[in-house]
């Protein structure tokens, strides 16, 4: 099992950085991001969050992380 995420520090490009995985599954973008895994399956249904299906998983796409990353830091909410 891989090691726990920390949570997502002021700069979020560095906290990005460190991940080197080419998807993620929803409780570990829900802890990196400090949100619940309901508000990612949320986002999800809702279309704004990326993601394709791996073995009837959702799994979010490192550039679809990346990119939540840069939103929600120019939204403030990280």
């Amino acid at each position: 099992m891989p090691a726990p995420v920390a949570p997502l520090t002021p700069s979020a490009s560095d906290a990005v950085s460190r991940l080197n995985r080419l998807a993620y599954s929803a409780a570990e973008v829900a802890q990196l991001f400090g949100l619940s895994k309901a508000t990612i399956y949320n986002m999800m249904n809702r279309g704004e969050l990326r993601y394709t299906t791996i073995a009837n998983r959702r799994r979010v796409p490192l550039s679809e992380v990346e990119r939540l990353a840069t939103v929600l830091v120019e939204d403030g909410a990280a």
